[in-house]
């Protein structure tokens, strides 16, 4: 009986000490019980002594409480060790690594681990146990994982009694095993048969899984002009003046060489040109790729 008297009289002072915590300016007046001795005295006074008389409840708590065994409120909900879930990094498509954090009170040393599974209700998969003696942030890795799966994980420690401490759960989703479409190739090669007013131009281009692709070249004396056509434009019609343009090849789905044969050309003149397909990306959007910005220079005449 000495014991549950004691329990339901701290359960008492918490219920108490809320109240004090929520009353506000708008009450005038307190009703409660004197369990400093022991009746069911009820008070009625203004809110100004409400401080007051929990000063005094609480000298008459501390008493009573010595008397039966010291007691800390404040160590009521402890635990000798604590876990916290705290994330994931590096998630691919069949791989992640679990995250947490250990913070050990009364236990020499922990064995940690992780749980995981795709059912918050069954976690049935763990990892290896590794044991620490001091606070620390851990974290394990984790493969073998299905593709665009959501998975649920926490981290769990042991102490050297065998009890077990359980981390908050949280989830992660794998990544898509599928890949993304490659997108084309594109390389500009060295010009050749380069004389005072002429030149041939070469490239390679590689459609990979797009086709439709428009190839072309762009040249001329202005080596940031020609760098920026994929920056700047989205098709090869919405090029405009500032650029030499010749188009090569429409619907090409496939992959090859491309040479282009410039004439009256400037003697002694250093040109730019580049390579260029333009295709419909994945979002169904028409995009540029430049293979790449080569020079040459004219013979003098």
């Amino acid at each position: 009986m000495k014991k549950n008297f004691k329990n339901k009289y701290i359960l008492l002072i918490i219920a108490l000490s809320l109240v004090s915590l929520s009353a506000g300016n708008n009450i005038e007046a307190f009703e409660g019980v004197d369990l400093i001795q022991g009746t069911n005295k009820n008070y009625k006074q203004p809110l100004s002594n409400l401080a007051n008389y929990f000063n005094n409840f609480s000298l008459g708590v501390n008493n009573f409480i010595t008397e039966i065994k010291p007691v800390s409120l404040n160590n009521l909900f402890n635990q000798d060790v604590n876990v916290t879930t705290l994330g994931t990094s590096d998630v691919d498509e069949d791989s992640a690594t679990l995250k947490g954090q250990i913070k050990i009170k009364n236990s020499d040393s922990v064995d940690v681990w992780f749980e995981y599974g795709k059912d918050p209700g069954n976690l049935k998969y763990s990892t290896s146990k590794d044991e620490l003696s001091s606070d620390e942030t851990y974290e394990d890795d984790i493969s073998d994982l299905e593709d665009d799966q959501i998975y649920f994980f926490r981290m769990v420690a042991e102490d050297e009694d065998g009890e077990k401490y359980y981390g908050n759960t949280l989830s992660f989703v794998t990544d898509d095993d599928e890949e993304d479409d490659e997108i084309p190739d594109v390389e500009t090669d060295s010009a050749t048969s380069i004389t005072e007013d002429e030149a041939k131009l070469k490239g390679y281009v590689d459609m990979n899984d797009f086709e439709d692709g428009i190839v072309f070249f762009v040249y001329g004396t202005d080596k940031d002009v020609v760098e920026d056509v994929a920056d700047n434009y989205d098709t090869y019609s919405s090029i405009d003046d500032d650029f030499e343009k010749t188009k090569v090849s429409s619907n090409f789905d496939k992959s090859g060489s491309f040479s282009l044969k410039l004439k009256n050309l400037d003697d002694d003149t250093k040109y730019y040109y580049s390579i260029c397909v333009q295709y419909e990306n994945e979002d169904g959007d028409d995009e540029i790729i430049s293979g790449g910005v080569k020079y040459f220079t004219t013979d003098e005449d």
